[in-house]
């Protein structure tokens, strides 16, 4: 999700009259990209964070105080402490339509009679120290600067060496602003100008040719205008249309913030504008509430990707030990061709026991040689091998039944981590981890401490359009306990074609399913398993009583016959 300067701006205008003169009171750094700033103005205390987050990069208001990570303190932290805790703020500056927000921040000596207890770590200043906190949200560049009074750079977030970038940010570097983009002013934007532009359509032309400008903008205008994000320039037949919706929307005076969501229900984009290309989009009162929910929602979807992933990698460190003992296994059973050989060497010389001579070394056939230990008679060297014959069989009894079990740990193991990464909320994680344990996967962790078991998640219940009840397992001890347990041998059991996927239930109520019930469990069916983001998944769909579980095998691990197959699109529940 992009910030672009109408965003920024917006967000400027409404932190000044809220945070000027503001002493800040308290800094904190979540992650190494991230500082919280505790800010007491007018009687009110505020929360502000601001993110130098290559991919989300952003300032705005939070409703709680951000939480320290786990990281040591940084250099920027510890000047940050000691030139930044405790001053005022001065001023918040932006430049029309860019993306950098400059703090201006005073900090005062104590006076004699002063306590102040966030400072008493810091060695006091002995006269006014004047420093700017500036924010670049710049995508891949963007950065935290302190700059001193001199205007060099004290410390960064990101350092860039002049031979990384023309603009050097290092320290007691020269702090300079990122340089303006050659391009037209949009609030001078006329008729005349939009006749002139060129491009594929009207959104990449804006872009172009306008300064401060996003593509999300430029669709919207296009969309407000035109009636189409991607409409062509040659749609326009009222320049003057498209100039007055372009100045009213960078003038500010549409005051209606939004998040844009997308299928899922994620944030997909913000503005400070109501944004009609998008169909589902919510309201905010302001702007910082806006930006607050939407990346609360987007930091929560990216520790759950991180939870996901760490799970996610212990199990599939756990297949590949499951597996090279599966391999070995098989290898062993595999040697146990040479075992029979043993066996055929003892047989014939059984029989050929009449032509063997004391001494003699080998026994020659027509099509093989046996060799021979010539201290031992014929009866012993036929008796030897029928005796490493029967040590090298029972040495590999059972293997097979291992071998069988290894292979199904090790397919159980690659559905659990299709399933974790299928995981939408932290709630449905923890439960798979705790299934996990509970089959000997994963050990759990030694802690003197109780931690309380999370709660035991049952299966997904959803009602159809017909009133019908659908069940959707979304882990393994799920699946097993919505086909062995809920379904019966008459309801329909859908899964889709040889993917891993939640197993699904549709239980019969007196009455032929209907159709569209039918469809809507395969679609389920089809968006809880790994072909989720497939365009269209094959689903079979078979009777309860022709699915039988695998003997021996985990949870979740079926056979099943008399199936068909549908085809449909994935849908959420």
């Amino acid at each position: 999700m992009i910030i672009d300067a109408l965003v920024v701006g917006a967000v400027v205008a409404e932190l000044r009259p809220k945070l000027l003169d503001g002493r800040i009171q308290q800094i904190t750094q979540p992650t190494p990209e991230s500082f919280g700033l505790e800010i007491y103005a007018h009687g009110v205390r505020h929360q502000l964070m601001l993110s130098a987050n290559a991919q989300h990069a952003r300032l705005h208001l939070v409703p709680t105080r951000p939480t320290r990570g786990p990281g040591p303190d940084t250099p920027l932290l510890l000047l940050l402490r000691k030139y930044v805790r405790g001053g005022r703020i001065t001023n918040i500056e932006c430049p029309p339509l860019e993306r950098v927000v400059t703090f201006s921040i005073t900090k005062f000596p104590p006076t004699r009679n002063q306590s102040d207890a966030d400072d008493e770590d810091d060695e006091p200043l002995p006269e006014p120290f004047h420093s700017e906190l500036v924010l670049e949200i710049l995508g891949r560049s963007s950065n935290i600067i302190l700059i001193n009074d001199d205007g060099l750079v004290m410390e960064s977030v990101r350092h860039f060496t002049r031979d990384r970038s023309e603009r050097p940010i290092v320290p007691r570097a020269i702090y300079e602003l990122p340089p303006r983009q050659d391009k037209r002013d949009p609030h001078n934007v006329s008729a005349n100008g939009i006749a002139s532009l060129a491009g594929p359509n009207l959104a990449r032309a804006l872009v172009s040719a306008y300064r401060g400008i996003s593509p999300q903008t430029g669709r919207e205008v296009a969309m407000r205008t035109l009636g189409s994000p991607d409409a062509p320039l040659s749609a326009i037949d009222d320049p003057e249309a498209v100039a007055a919706t372009l100045r009213q929307l960078i003038s500010g005076s549409e005051q209606r913030p939004c998040i844009a969501r997308d299928e899922s229900g994620m944030p997909s984009a913000v503005a400070p504008f109501w944004l009609q290309q998008y169909a589902h989009c919510e309201a905010f009162d302001s702007m910082n509430d806006a930006l607050a929910v939407a990346y609360t929602e987007l930091d929560q979807q990216g520790a759950h990707a991180q939870l996901r992933e760490k799970l996610a990698g212990r199990v599939e460190e756990w297949i590949r030990r499951t597996q090279t003992k599966a391999d070995q296994i098989r290898g062993q059973l595999e040697r146990a061709a040479d075992f029979e050989q043993l066996r055929w060497e003892g047989e014939m010389i059984y029989a050929y026991l009449h032509t063997l001579q004391p001494g003699q070394d080998e026994l020659l056939l027509d099509k093989a040689i046996i060799s021979l230990d010539p201290n031992l008679s014929g009866v012993e060297n036929a008796q030897r091998r029928f005796r490493d014959y029967e040590k090298a069989k029972s040495a590999i009894a059972g293997l097979p039944e291992l071998l069988e079990n290894a292979e199904a740990q090790v397919a159980y193991g690659r559905e659990m981590v299709d399933l974790i990464r299928l995981a939408e909320s932290y709630d449905e994680i923890m439960a798979l981890e705790r299934e996990l344990h509970e089959q000997d996967v994963l050990k759990a962790p030694k802690t003197k401490k109780k931690v309380k078991a999370p709660p035991r998640q049952g299966p997904l219940r959803v009602t159809s359009p017909d009133g019908w009840t659908i069940y959707v397992g979304r882990s393994a001890a799920q699946n097993d306990e919505v086909t062995f347990k809920l379904g019966q041998g008459d309801d329909y059991w859908l899964h889709a074609r040889g993917r891993t996927g939640g197993h699904v239930i549709v239980r019969m109520q007196g009455a032929e399913v209907p159709p569209a019930t039918l469809e809507r469990a395969a679609q389920l069916a089809a968006y809880y398993s790994s072909a989720r983001h497939d365009g269209a998944v094959e689903v079979d769909i078979a009777r309860r009583k022709h699915v039988r579980r695998l003997k021996g095998a985990p949870p979740g691990l079926v056979l099943y016959t008399a199936e068909r197959t549908v085809r449909v699109k994935p849908r959420s529940a």
